[in-house]
């Protein structure tokens, strides 16, 4: 008993160091925010994804409408981020969209916490960008659904951009 509260009085004090560094804490698996799921952006303050990331193996020309669509998240420093996102379609449709979610890692899993859309008539392109203030000390991404409509036929594909700490 005398060794598991020493050890639970050093996790604590370590805790508290890293709390007055400005420091992520300290878990048992890792740092708080270190996503088990999700690549690290090789740019630690730009991160983007594509649907054509999404298709393991299948041809992006599996789509009949959408040609491509992105999201993307960028740090601008002090605590703000820009997320955007975009769909485009071959030619002009009934309805084209794209709503990106920006995601939070909470120390267990992605939450979002943000969204920002576009929807556009008789068009082949929907895009969309947003500064946003989020809370300094976490891991953040951005996912988006991608959305083309023409008749009764309606067409969605997902990305999602690897992520970035903000500090």
């Amino acid at each position: 008993m005398h060794k598991y509260l020493r050890s639970a009085s050093v996790l604590f004090l370590a805790l508290l160091v890293c709390l007055q560094a400005g420091l992520p804490p300290v878990m048992a698996a890792g740092i708080i925010g270190e996503p088990a799921e999700g690549i690290r952006s090789a740019n630690p303050n730009f991160a983007q994804g594509s649907i054509r990331d999404n298709f393991g193996g299948m041809s992006i020309e599996a789509l009949y409408y959408i040609k491509d669509g992105t999201c993307s998240i960028a740090n601008l420093g002090s605590g703000k981020v820009s997320i955007g996102g975009k769909t485009t379609t071959y030619y002009s449709v009934d309805t084209v969209s794209v709503v990106v979610y920006l995601q939070q890692y909470d120390g267990m899993r992605w939450v979002d916490v943000y969204y920002v859309q576009d929807s556009r008539a008789n068009s082949n392109l929907a895009e969309v960008l947003s500064n946003v203030t989020v809370d300094r000390g976490y891991n953040y991404r951005t996912r988006a659904v991608h959305t083309a409509k023409n008749g009764t036929v309606t067409e969605t594909a997902s990305s999602m951009s690897s992520y970035i700490f903000v500090n």
